[in-house]
């Protein structure tokens, strides 16, 4: 699946653009889901329900550190594609 200049692959959690990271399976799942919303955010609650159901102690801080983990792999593979958004009003990708 791609979204802007990223590609991720479901076979072996990479996420690629100039450069390449290996993704955790919730990374690869919080950002499948970023990048098939196309650009519509999501709630937390979404969020949680879809990558976090069954974690015990998941809750909005488990989510935003997720954010944060990727926010800085997006900069590491040199992508212009940005997570917005606020865990009040939802996440979203942009830099398409």
């Amino acid at each position: 699946i791609s979204f802007g200049d990223v590609h991720l692959s479901g076979v072996s959690f990479e996420m690629k653009c100039e450069n390449s990271v290996i993704l955790s399976i919730r990374e690869y799942s919080l950002m499948h889901a970023l990048a098939t919303a196309g650009g519509t955010p999501l709630t937390s609650e979404i969020l949680l329900s879809r990558i976090f159901s069954g974690v015990e102690h998941a809750d909005e801080q488990t989510l935003v550190l997720y954010i944060a983990y990727l926010r800085s792999k997006l900069q590491a593979i040199s992508s212009r594609v940005k997570i917005a958004g606020t865990k009040e009003k939802g996440f979203y990708l942009e830099g398409i």
